[in-house]
């Protein structure tokens, strides 16, 4: 489950990045689905925002 939070984090964030995945692998697993619904919305919200905000009013 921790490998498809990966892609979630840009690189350049690394020592963030390790910082969650540490919190992310010591999860159980049904939290780590959890965790992986949570930031999955936010991704859909922000394409939501992205979308919203290109739009000409």
């Amino acid at each position: 489950m921790a490998e498809q939070m990966e892609v979630l984090l840009k690189t350049e964030k690394k020592p963030e990045a390790s910082a969650v995945l540490k919190i992310v692998n010591e999860m159980t697993p049904e939290e780590q689905k959890e965790m992986l619904v949570f930031l999955q919305g936010v991704r859909f919200a922000k394409g939501m925002e992205r979308k919203t905000a290109a739009k000409p009013v």
